[in-house]
């Protein structure tokens, strides 16, 4: 049923409502009180007895209102149960559908928190597509996620079934940024119960909750506004820094970008030094090697060499 639909069948209520009432009113000389009550004992057959005695022409108009109305209340009642029928099962298929679609993702990233933190790296991630999902306890941020097409379960994330249903197992990141820093703590200790291999983000308020990160196994912390006034400080002593740091991570900006290159198996620079790749030919310059060994190497010489499992850190331009 349409919401079009609905407005009608309101309509057509309030129409019998205004109608009945008026018309005790004008026959019967009721106050609006007795009038009113006396109409809506009339549509809906409850048999209770008559406000007042009815004159001949009040018993014809409620035998009139009992014709007209008891169906048609009959006819209202039944579709606005069908609406409410029709709005629990489409819920029921939008939640069977969205955890098909999540079923099939694989090497994803889950968000546990849509809030401003966590809507930025959806939005950020959707651009970049790559696939994500994303889970929140708040059912007021379902019409948002339903909008912008994003994979979402609405639960709470430290329980393990939730975090199963979202394919943890399969997952490549966690990333918790709910406003809690004890919930962030109980989600990331139980995301590294169930996967032992995932890569685990979280933010923190306070900085006395890191210790407590690191002991649940998170892999990278994050202090909103500790790095904000780091940001804010760089800013003021080395501006140039700063601004040339904002242009080459910016993704709008293709004249400089920055990115973080994994060395696979069928990579063809494997086992190459720096200087028998084509990276300079195509404008990109590697700043640093991070090894896989977990060594990282600062503007490597040219005759470093790649090996399977080290990540590139490039600067180049957006063409490259």
């Amino acid at each position: 049923m349409k919401l079009g639909n609905l407005l009608q069948l309101i309509g057509m209520l309030l129409v019998l409502m205004v109608g009945g009432t008026l018309g005790y009113r004008i026959i019967e000389g009721w106050s609006f009180n007795d009038a009113l009550y006396m109409t809506v004992v009339t549509l809906s057959t409850v048999g209770f007895s008559e406000v007042h005695e009815l004159s001949p022409n009040g018993r014809l108009f409620t035998i009139i209102l009992i014709i007209l109305g008891v169906g048609n209340m009959a006819y209202i009642l039944s579709s606005l149960f069908q609406f409410a029928l029709e709005i629990k099962l489409n819920n029921i298929y939008r939640r069977k559908r969205m955890l098909n679609k999540i079923d099939k993702i694989h090497d994803h990233t889950i968000i546990c928190g849509f809030g401003k933190m966590g809507q930025q790296i959806a939005f950020e991630l959707h651009v970049k597509k790559l696939p994500f999902v994303v889970i929140d306890c708040d059912p007021e941020v379902e019409r948002k996620l339903i909008e912008n097409n994003f994979p979402y379960i609405i639960g709470t994330a430290s329980e393990d079934e939730n975090l199963r249903k979202m394919g943890i197992e399969r997952a490549k990141n966690l990333v918790t940024v709910v406003n809690s820093d004890s919930e962030n703590v109980f989600i990331t200790l139980t995301a590294r119960a169930i996967n032992k291999d995932l890569h685990i983000i979280s933010r923190i308020t306070n900085e006395t909750t890191r210790p407590k990160l690191i002991k649940a196994g998170a892999n990278k912390i994050i202090s909103p506004y500790t790095q904000a006034s780091v940001k804010i400080a760089q800013s003021i002593i080395n501006p140039a820094i700063d601004d040339f740091l904002e242009i080459i991570t910016d993704d709008k900006i293709i004249e400089f970008q920055i990115a973080d290159v994994l060395i696979q198996e069928d990579s063809a620079h494997k086992n190459k030094k720096l200087n028998e790749t084509n990276f300079k030919d195509c404008g990109i310059m590697i700043v640093g090697i991070w090894r896989n060994t977990g060594e990282i190497i600062y503007a490597p010489g040219p005759n470093e060499i790649i090996h399977v499992g080290d990540r590139l850190i490039a600067i180049g331009n957006g063409q490259g």
